[in-house]
């Protein structure tokens, strides 16, 4: 293949930059591919119109400097079709691509809250696809704003691994309830705190 104009260099790094740099991302949400999509199809067709087929024409040959080969363009259009079906395996079921994505998490929070007031909290770590799909609603807290999140009035919900739920302090841990669970990530809803019987007038 010529590319005497760098133009279909041009596409390959618009296509695969956003692609690659998004990977190594700690968690990953759906738009981070949408830069790519447009690369892709200018790349599909631009390889399609300069693709030819060498054959003799009246014993001559056909000239074929700056067309695409045969394998180059079934390439092309293997790349969007793997696209696809990785597409199609994410709808199905996203843990088997994503290792960290916070939709499902985000998802039960807002079906779950009693009311809008209700927090939603990822322990010690801000997950920016826990704040798309929560549409702002997830913050960032530490152990230290349990207690003070435990007396604001509303029922919060906490997103943190199994294994460091289990080093919280006993009496923090009374404060919720497991409410669901996502791979290693555990939902936890807090626990009305109980109610305190009114003093029963003396006789």
């Amino acid at each position: 293949l010529a590319d005497d104009s760098g133009f279909i260099s041009y596409l390959l790094l618009w296509a695969f930059t956003s692609m690659v740099f998004f990977t190594a991302a700690h968690n990953i949400i759906w738009p981070y591919a949408l830069s790519a999509l447009p690369a892709f199809a200018i790349l599909t067709v631009e390889l399609w119109s300069r693709w030819r087929v060498a054959l003799p024409i009246n014993n001559t040959t056909v000239d074929t400097s700056g067309t695409v080969g045969p394998r180059l363009l079934a390439a092309s259009f293997a790349t969007p079709l793997v696209m696809l079906i990785l597409t199609a395996v994410y709808s199905y079921d996203q843990q088997v691509l994503l290792k960290s994505s916070q939709r499902d998490t985000a998802q039960f929070y807002l079906q779950a809250r009693p009311s809008a007031a209700s927090g939603l909290y990822y322990f010690r770590r801000r997950y920016y696809s826990g704040e798309f799909y929560s549409a702002g609603k997830a913050q960032v807290a530490t152990i230290n704003d349990v207690e003070r999140l435990h007396n604001n009035g509303v029922v919060d919900f906490f997103v943190i691994q199994s294994d460091d739920f289990a080093e919280w302090p006993a009496e923090q841990r009374a404060y919720f309830k497991t409410a669901a669970q996502f791979g290693e990530f555990v939902v936890l809803e807090e626990v009305a705190p109980p109610t305190t019987p009114a003093p029963q007038p003396s006789e």
